[in-house]
């Protein structure tokens, strides 16, 4: 048996340790910020093609339209072809309604959760009792083990795991790309 106080305690210290440097979180940050504004060219140019593309069937519906007025086609087939336009054209706009993306203010959004990061064991000591497992959850996706005087099965959750990977590259001077994906070995890409 152990005391909850104790185990308590043997936590908070086992969260000192198992948080990232304090070193790590900024230079991370610039690396996620400068690869997050990559990835929002590629979605706003995502958003473009997709914009051009229903502007395009709205177009070729207005000119079978005209064709259908001038007698170029038969009616049957103007009705067959603007029905398949309109029918593409809906499917156009929802895709660009489900996948319209906003930029993020990241900055806010990663100091608050450098700050927790900093300051996690403090966090675990102050939390509720009813919120302690979905914190421990959130560090320890798979949970741990305790064995008297240790923790064990430590798997970290991703943003851990990516901003401790990044100790583990030879030189902070490195590609804003990116980090390869997680379990592969190697040099950023």
């Amino acid at each position: 048996m152990v005391r909850q106080y104790d185990f308590h305690k043997e936590f908070s210290e086992y969260l000192t340790v198992t948080k990232p440097k304090e070193e790590l979180p900024p230079l991370f940050k610039e690396v996620f910020v400068a690869r997050y504004a990559e990835r929002v060219k590629d979605f706003k140019g995502d958003d473009l093609r997709k914009e051009q593309e229903c502007e395009r069937l709205i177009k070729e519906k207005r000119e079978v339209a005209i064709k259908g007025v001038q007698g170029i086609f038969p009616d049957l087939t103007v009705k067959e072809m603007l029905t398949d336009y309109e029918r593409r054209i809906i499917i156009a706009q929802n895709a660009m309604k489900e996948t319209t993306h906003k930029e993020l203010e990241l900055t806010p959004v990663l100091n608050k959760g450098f700050e927790l990061i900093r300051t996690l064991e403090t966090g675990w000591q102050e939390a509720l009792p009813e919120r302690k497992p979905k914190l421990q959850k959130l560090i320890f996706p798979e949970g741990l083990t305790y064995q008297y005087k240790g923790f064990s099965n430590s798997r970290l959750c991703l943003c851990f795991a990516l901003i401790n990977d990044f100790e583990k590259l030879p030189s902070t001077n490195v590609s804003l790309t990116g980090f390869p994906p997680r379990g592969l070995t190697g040099s950023i890409y």
